[in-house]
């Protein structure tokens, strides 16, 4: 991906990093309004952030470091082993978060069992919380 004539597939490297990094930035805001109660989002919400800020600020300041002593193209690996360990804490320890919490909802409780909990978890298909139609769920 670093070679002479390789632009084009660096470029749409880069692109997709990019795309998909946002991940993060669009879905963490929502795991914590699903997680925490109103008096706690507060101080969740700016964890979160800065969290963010300094991973922003601190993922070039380090890439600068580990590329004074290496080729550049090694921080590119560093985002590897650090995603791959970020996905395997998120398969053994991320819940479902999509509960129903007004008074009187019906959610499905999960399984017990772990590998049943990381399907219902993670794999389309399998809800806690009943579906709504659109009418619905432009309504509220």
């Amino acid at each position: 991906m670093t070679g002479e004539h390789q632009y084009w597939s660096y470029f749409m490297s880069r692109y997709f990093a990019g795309f998909f990094g946002m991940v993060v930035s669009v879905l963490g805001p929502r795991y914590l309004v699903d997680l925490f109660f109103l008096h706690q989002r507060g101080r969740a919400f700016t964890i979160l952030h800065l969290a963010l800020n300094f991973g922003a600020s601190a993922g070039p300041t380090f890439s600068g470091f580990i590329a004074n002593n290496q080729s550049w193209t090694i921080e590119y690996w560093w985002s590897v082993g650090l995603l791959g360990f970020t996905a395997i804490l998120v398969l053994l320890f991320l819940e479902e978060t999509g509960f129903d919490r007004t008074e009187g909802a019906t959610n499905l409780t999960p399984p017990e069992d772990f590998l049943r909990n990381r399907v219902y978890t993670f794999f389309p298909g399998n809800r806690i919380v009943k579906p709504t139609t659109l009418a619905e769920t432009v309504s509220d």
